[in-house]
């Protein structure tokens, strides 16, 4: 595999403390055959902003995507230390050709949670070509939070919820995208969320039309923030 690492997003061990210090938000594409690593700050990182990660253009001369823009949003615009919050949106990644993209986002976080964190929910909403296909799935620390996925062209949204109760010094989040593209210059765009939560988490998962609102809404505030 071709990969192009660009920046740096290494986890430090804070000295006589032995926990890891908050490391640098990450955001890693890959079509399988290429692949492009983007660190906050790092060269490509095409926002200035701390605490979040963009990138534009395509993954190599061979790859079938062009990406449009896809950002990563971590600490300090969202979420804290004890209460984690990563945002993942993409306007309009492109299909030249037919094939999957994976697309990963993630930042750790120097824990105790928050006595109030009772677990975490992940959300996503968007838009998707006919034939295409996306799942979204979320992980803490390497433990999976679920999935979602959708084959179904045109808008879609979804949540899952999960309680996570575990003491930890740190807390690694991710959030991965697979999507899968026909091509014929077909096209996704998405936003997804993986924040923690208080109780009752219940009460705080979210419909998938509401879900769909948030994604326009923020779709709207990226393009104000590159304006």
């Amino acid at each position: 595999m071709k990969t192009l690492i660009v920046g740096t997003g290494i986890l430090v061990l804070v000295s006589g403390m032995g926990i890891k210090a908050e490391a640098v938000p990450t955001l890693t594409l890959s079509d399988g055959t290429n692949s492009v690593t983007v660190a906050d700050g790092g060269a490509f990182d095409t926002y200035s902003g701390q605490g979040v990660v963009s990138y534009s253009g395509n993954l190599g001369p061979t790859s079938p995507f062009f990406i449009n823009v896809t950002t990563g949003v971590s600490s300090p615009p969202l979420g804290s230390s004890g209460a984690p919050h990563l945002d993942l949106n993409s306007i309009n990644i492109t299909g030249v050709q037919p094939g999957v993209l994976t697309i990963t986002f993630q930042d750790t976080f120097v824990g105790p949670l928050a006595p109030y964190v009772a677990g975490f929910i992940s959300t996503i909403g968007g838009t998707l070509a006919a034939g295409g296909q996306i799942t979204y799935e979320t992980f803490v620390n390497g433990q999976s939070l679920g999935s979602w996925d959708s084959e179904s062209g045109g808008s879609f949204g979804g949540s899952f919820g999960t309680s996570f109760l575990q003491d930890a010094p740190y807390y690694l989040l991710s959030e991965v995208i697979t999507l899968s593209l026909p091509g014929g210059w077909a096209n996704a765009s998405f936003n997804a969320e993986l924040q923690a939560l208080p109780e009752p988490l219940s009460l705080l998962l979210v419909g998938t039309g509401l879900i769909g609102l948030g994604f326009l809404s923020r779709r709207r505030r990226m393009h104000k923030l590159r304006g």
